[in-house]
């Protein structure tokens, strides 16, 4: 064998363990960029989560402040809202008071329609004859309930929730107290307020050949203590009556549109007690805010307009409830829901509402028809 065969013969081996060497470096060097590249994926996956937490955590902090900041914006307007009007009331309680007790003087006890009263000047100096009518009384509590129901107004505008908001609570409070004052200026200090509803039924209605055109329902006031502005404002609408018409036949009410000349925009706040709820027989506006369209709740609707109701922003928002039928409820509002028709109803099936009537009580406590 020659020298050149056996060197070739000897290398082989060489060959293939440097081959085997060479091809492990080759995994080591490709293990430790996959490592590599893991690595650097793995921190920047945690530097990427670091930095969405920080600026997580700033934005709940600005938006905290933001929060902070805007509801105390939000309290700053309201306050503005409520001290834009100096009026003192007082006064205006004193000289009504002033002019019932010359009316019960010149009456015998019995309010009448003109009277004189005696005010106490605003300067404290001692009472003075003041030639007071009963109309001028009336147009300065009117004047003052206007400013009230625009402050309300505006507070209801900025969203907050005025159940739970102690600025609203004062002036919406002080709205009734005035409004109270003026129910008793205008329409006479009564225990209770009605108003008669005359309607008209068309030839659709199925018992129309037996029972005519004709229906009468009447509206007993919810006490004033409790809802005065709803009160005052059907009292209002009945005074002032244009036309109407019931126009939805419901499961749960009977829905009726108003139009007068007094009463032309919704109530100023949703006024609610829950010492008158959406009973059976109840009468309360529609819509939110409510009025001046109506409804007659056939079935306990406590749960339907009551507080908390047809949205998820305000548990203690409810429709304004102002009255409740005493006569008519056992066969003049069935004979409204037998209508031919559900739903919203077409001209020749809805009930029409021909006139409204105030009444108050008279001799012996039977209701007689309110004059102005």
């Amino acid at each position: 064998m020659s020298t050149s065969t056996a060197s070739r013969k000897t290398s082989a081996p060489s060959k293939r363990a440097t081959s085997a060497n060479d091809n492990s470096d080759d995994k080591d060097d490709k293990y430790a960029k996959v490592k590599g590249t893991k690595d650097r994926l793995f921190r920047r996956v945690f530097t990427f989560i670091a930095i969405a937490f920080m600026i997580t955590a700033y934005v709940c902090h600005v938006t905290s402040s933001d929060m902070e900041e805007n509801k105390g914006k939000l309290r700053h307007k309201i306050r503005r809202i409520t001290e834009k009007i100096k009026f003192n009331d007082s006064a205006v309680k004193e000289k009504l008071l002033g002019l019932k007790k010359r009316r019960d003087h010149r009456s015998g006890g019995v309010s009448i329609d003109k009277a004189v009263a005696a005010v106490k000047a605003d300067s404290g100096a001692g009472y003075i004859d003041e030639a007071l009518s009963e109309n001028s009384a009336i147009e300065m509590l009117e004047e003052r309930r206007l400013e009230l129901d625009k402050q309300v107004r505006d507070i209801k505008a900025t969203g907050i929730i005025m159940e739970t908001d102690k600025n609203s609570l004062k002036v919406t409070r002080d709205l009734q107290d005035i409004t109270r004052f003026m129910i008793k200026a205008k329409y006479g200090d009564h225990p209770h307020y009605r108003v008669k509803v005359d309607l008209e039924f068309q030839s659709s209605i199925p018992d129309f050949d037996a029972n005519g055109p004709h229906g009468t329902i009447v509206i007993e006031m919810a006490p004033i203590e409790y809802i005065p502005v709803s009160v005052y404002n059907w009292l209002e609408i009945a005074r002032t009556w244009k036309s109407g018409a019931f126009h939805r036949n419901a499961n749960h009410v009977l829905q009726a549109t108003t139009h007068s000349r007094a009463v032309k925009k919704s109530l100023a706040f949703q006024e609610y007690s829950d010492k008158h709820p959406h009973k059976k027989g109840t009468v309360g506006y529609c819509g939110r805010p409510s009025g001046p369209c109506w409804y007659i709740s056939i079935q306990d609707n406590s749960s339907n307009h009551g507080p908390g109701s047809q949205q998820k922003e305000n548990p203690h928002e409810a429709d304004a409830n102002f009255g409740r039928i005493v006569e008519g409820l056992d066969d003049v509002v069935p004979r409204i829901h037998s209508t031919p028709q559900m739903s919203w109803l077409d001209q020749k099936n809805q009930i029409k509402i021909k006139t409204m009537t105030i009444l108050v009580p008279g001799p012996d406590d039977a209701f007689i028809e309110w004059k102005p």
